[in-house]
């Protein structure tokens, strides 16, 4: 998903690209390790959700707090208690996706990305700069920290911070 948006919308060339999985960690300490100078993560925002909730192991049996920690940064984004209630009893973290942009609520996506580059930035020892993009099943681009606007077309131009 990630890689489909850097191709298609910012140009980036495959060869820069590593697809993680499950594993966002391991490929974050990878790339780092490998004298990365800046790092993209680019995920669909219920992946990044988890990482923004510290994990680093995306598959299930690691834990899950997708969920939660959409529902808490919808309530930080200024949601009403029973559109917190409401995303905490959904099934598929993508049905809160689209609630979240149905309710205008599309702060809450900018909030799961600083907090997820909070969260790479602390495993990486804030050593290389890095960019979160949170997406939409679609690809586009929900959430993001720092802020990708609109104007942003290529890959060289990414915002990213330590």
């Amino acid at each position: 998903m990630g890689e489909k948006c850097l191709l298609e919308r910012f140009g980036a060339p495959r060869e820069l690209m590593v697809s993680m999985g499950d594993h966002a960690g391991y490929a974050l300490e990878k790339c780092a390790a490998q004298g990365a100078k800046n790092i993209y993560l680019f995920a669909h925002a219920s992946k990044g959700a988890k990482v923004a909730a510290g994990l680093f192991n995306t598959h299930c049996r690691f834990g899950d707090a997708r969920l939660e920690t959409l529902a808490a940064c919808a309530g930080a984004a200024g949601a009403a208690k029973e559109q917190i209630r409401e995303i905490l009893s959904l099934p598929l973290a993508e049905e809160a996706v689209t609630l979240l942009r149905k309710w205008k609520l599309n702060g809450a996506f900018d909030l799961a990305a600083e907090r997820a580059h909070w969260r790479c930035s602390l495993l990486l020892g804030g050593k290389v700069p890095l960019g979160v993009a949170l997406l939409s099943l679609e690809g586009e681009v929900v959430g993001s920290f720092p802020k990708i606007g609109e104007e942003v077309q290529s890959w060289e131009k990414l915002p990213s911070s330590a």
